[in-house]
């Protein structure tokens, strides 16, 4: 990613990666690229059911701890 994207673009790029990281140290997905999560995402549908608490408590987690720009 580049420095000259938005600050939006980056947020969502470093927000997905703390979940692939976070998926993968908990076993969840066994992909260590894009492109292999992508392929995994398609294959396991049982994947999001378990993902999903993952991401509810990132989500959490930006809006309790995370001030917004002003």
């Amino acid at each position: 990613m580049s420095s000259k994207e938005s600050p939006e673009n980056i947020s969502y790029g470093l927000y997905g990666a703390v979940l692939a990281y976070i998926l993968r140290k908990a076993g969840i997905i066994e992909s260590k690229s894009f492109a292999g999560l992508i392929r995994e995402t398609l294959t396991k549908p049982t994947l999001e059911v378990k993902a999903r608490p993952v991401l509810e408590w990132i989500k959490r987690f930006a809006e309790a701890y995370i001030e917004p720009e002003r």
